[in-house]
């Protein structure tokens, strides 16, 4: 933990694929996620994860890679 007095700034939305595959497909629930970084110490967090889709359909246009 850092002694920062966090000032959060909203990034962009981000994905990345579930750590279990789905029952009886080899893809991936792919996983939303709200990414914050704070601009004094640069520290970032995710929060508001949401499976949406699986790892062989395109992401959400505009989302970046977790």
């Amino acid at each position: 933990m850092s002694n920062c007095e966090h000032k959060w700034n909203y990034q962009g939305a981000v994905y990345w694929a579930s750590d279990r595959p789905l029952p009886g497909s080899g893809a991936h629930s792919r996983i939303y996620g709200d990414r914050y970084f704070c601009e004094r110490c640069l520290e970032t967090k995710v929060i508001n994860q949401r499976a949406e889709g699986n790892t062989y359909g395109k992401p959400i246009d505009g989302t970046l890679p977790r």
